[in-house]
This record gives structure tokens, sequence and C-alpha cells, in this order.
């Protein structure tokens, strides 16, 4: 047998067996603040039920932007034991990502910041071209964070400013594009917890109902609201650091534990790759009625943007970071068209035909791609590729 069917035969049972429901070990490395804090929380649990393994780092940096993150990677760079380059775990970014194989990274936009693309870049370019750099193995992710509870002040006393929204759909609305925007500028796939969130809160059955008949301002201890299925902290009452008093704080912001599980839903099916539904771990106190809902409401937000609903760039573009398979044929470098499988791209040098069309990649996983090397087709769709490295391999 040929090493060219060796390897073909190889890579097909690897891959029949990964899809076989195999139990996976996932290496992550999230790069965010309280945000990806909540949406991971019941992750390793998850994993867990699901027969899976998580190994997990996460850089938090609370309230923290990708300016925020950006610019700590650069101070680290410039004097790599400032104590301004380092996360709580004394690392930089560089050590960070060089800690492990890493399978994932994610970033995020702070949510405050999510709806306004104009304050992604270019930190967003310029950390995943960091990422790309020392972790050329890792798939980008980028974690769509959530819209605020439809009773924040946000939205009950909103600003002024232009652009700034005025109530939870506009805020869903204006971070939806805006991660789609940069998810597709970086080649990346999205985690979608924002469309979840926004699913679960919209639902007729379970959707949270914004409170009626209770003065805040005449509030006593412990007196609360109804606030049921809410997917955020919401009303609560905050004990004083001595313990004697105790302060009614609306935080419509966080995540409480059941955005947390719907969260940890969303990201277990992305990372993955299987249905969340039927998934045995349940956090204590949460309803389990509830819970199954939260479970099929992330599988739907996921399947919502799985493959077979985008075109054929993003396809191209979702697949970066897997291995790779070529088909070659007569000299070194000379590139037969043939079925992609998976790809891989590990060299600036790289060139490769779509459908015919030759084009040549500007970066490395993540790309920059220029639409015209594409011509459309479905996710399904047998997509033709060969590549030609300048020295042949």
């Amino acid at each position: 047998m040929s090493l060219h069917a060796r390897v073909l035969i190889s890579l097909l049972l690897f891959i029949a067996c990964t899809q076989a429901g195999e139990p996976k070990t996932v290496r992550l490395l999230t790069i965010g603040n309280s945000f990806s804090a909540n949406a991971t929380r019941n992750l390793a649990d998850l994993a867990k039920a699901g027969g899976h393994r998580l190994v997990h780092t996460s850089l938090v940096i609370s309230g923290a932007s990708l300016e925020v993150h950006a610019k700590k990677a650069q101070a680290n760079v410039a004097s790599p034991q400032a104590k301004a380059g380092l996360y709580s775990n004394g690392l930089g970014l560089k050590d960070n990502l060089l800690a492990e194989k890493w399978d994932y990274v994610t970033l995020q936009q702070a949510s405050i910041k999510s709806h306004d693309i104009a304050t992604y870049q270019p930190y967003a370019g310029w950390l995943a071209d960091y990422i790309a750099k020392h972790a050329p193995q890792a798939k980008l992710l980028v974690h769509q964070t959530w819209p605020y509870r439809v009773d924040d002040p946000r939205f009950t006393k909103p600003s002024d400013k232009p652009g700034e929204p005025k109530t939870q759909e506009e805020m869903y609305r204006g971070l939806t594009a805006a991660y789609n925007q940069i998810a597709s500028d970086l080649g990346a796939r999205i985690i979608p917890v924002g469309d979840a969130f926004y699913l679960a809160d919209t639902d007729p059955q379970w959707g949270f109902r914004p409170i009626k008949d209770f003065n805040t301002n005449k509030a006593q201890y412990p007196a609360l609201p109804e606030q049921a299925h809410s997917l955020h902290m919401g009303l609560y009452w905050r004990k004083s650091p001595d313990g004697k008093t105790h302060k009614l704080i609306m935080d419509g912001h966080h995540a409480n534990p059941a955005g947390e599980y719907l969260g940890g839903c969303v990201w277990y099916e992305v990372l993955f790759g299987e249905s969340v539904v039927g998934n045995r771990f349940l956090p204590k106190g949460l309803d389990a009625d509830f819970a199954r809902f939260l479970q099929e409401t992330a599988h739907q937000a996921v399947h919502a943007r799985a493959p077979g609903k985008r075109d054929a760039a993003a396809v191209i573009r979702s697949m970066a970071g897997q291995v790779a398979f070529w088909d070659f044929q007569g000299e070194a470098g000379q590139a037969r068209v043939g079925r992609v499988l998976a790809l891989r791209y590990n060299s600036n040098d790289s060139r490769v035909y779509v459908k015919g069309q030759l084009g040549a990649f500007e970066n490395c996983n993540p790309f920059s791609y220029r639409e015209s090397l594409f011509d459309g087709g479905s996710e399904e769709a047998a997509f033709t590729v060969g590549a030609v490295h300048r020295d042949g391999t």
C-alpha cells in the first residue's frame, strides 16, 4: 500500500472515531473578564458528565476590554518581568500561550462596549495575530457576550449618547452585528452565548418578565421581588463589610447560576462538538425542567450557526487549524485539485486553489481573506482545494 493511501486511511479512521463520540480532552485558554468566567463556570462539570475532560486556563481581568488585554500583552513584550504585563497566575500572555498545546483560545469584548464595532479594532486583530504566532495549533473562537437584563438601568434610564442601546433588543442586535463582523474579519467561529440568552429571555413560557409592584427605594431587607427565570443576577442584598447592614443591589449585567449554566451549555456544544441536551450535570438548586429548557436553548443557538448556515468563505475559515491532507501529484510543488478533508496552514508562503482560482493567504491562522478567492457554494458542498508551498512540501 502506498504512503499516500496509508495517510488517507489513517485520517479517515481518525475522523470516524472522532465522530463516534469518543471521549475527548479539550485544552482551552480564555482571555476575557467576569463574563468569560460566568460562561465557563460549569464547563468542566458538563464535560465530565459527558465523558470528556477539560483543561482550562482562564485569563480574567475585571471589566477588561480587548484593548486592555492587548495593551497588557504589549507591556509584557516590552518588559517581560514587569507586573503590568502579567496575569494573576504570574505569566504574561506569551507564556500562557506556550504553557499548553491549546486546542482553543477565545477572545471577547467588554459587554459595555460590545455593541460598538469601532472599539474592537485594532486590538482584536493584534491579539489574533499574537495568538497565531505563539499558539499556531489553536483555533481562535470569539465569545459572543450577552445583552443586559431587560430592566437594567442602561435601559430604564437610557443615555442620550449617540449609538448607545436603549433596550435589551437594541443591545442584542448591536452586539450581534459587531461580533459577526469581528469573527468574519478574524476567520473565527462564534460561541453564541448572546444568541442563547436572547432566545431564552424572549421565550413566551420561560423568559424573564419585568418586575412589577416592587419599590426598590422603600424595600427592607430581606424582601425581594419574584425574579423567576432570570438569567442575570438582578436584585439582591449585599452585606456590608462589618456584617451589620445590607444594601439592595441591581446587577443586570452578570449571569446568575441559570445564566452560567446556559452559557456553559453553549460552550460545551461548540468545544466538544456534541449536543448538550440530556447532559446529566445539573447545578444544585436549578429546577430540572428549566435546566432542560436551557440545554435545548443552547443547542438551538449553536445549531443556528452550525455548518450549513454559512457560505463557502466561512466554511474554509472555520476549518483552519485542523489536520491537513493535501492530494498532490506530479513533481513537488505541483498541486492537484482534491477534495478537502480538513485544513491546516503552517506557512505564510501557502497558496490555495479554490474551484480553480488561485490566491495567496495574507496571514496564517487566523487568516485575512480576499473575498474574491471564493465563488459561492454551501457549507456541505464538495470543496476542492490544492496547496503549493514555496519549498514544494
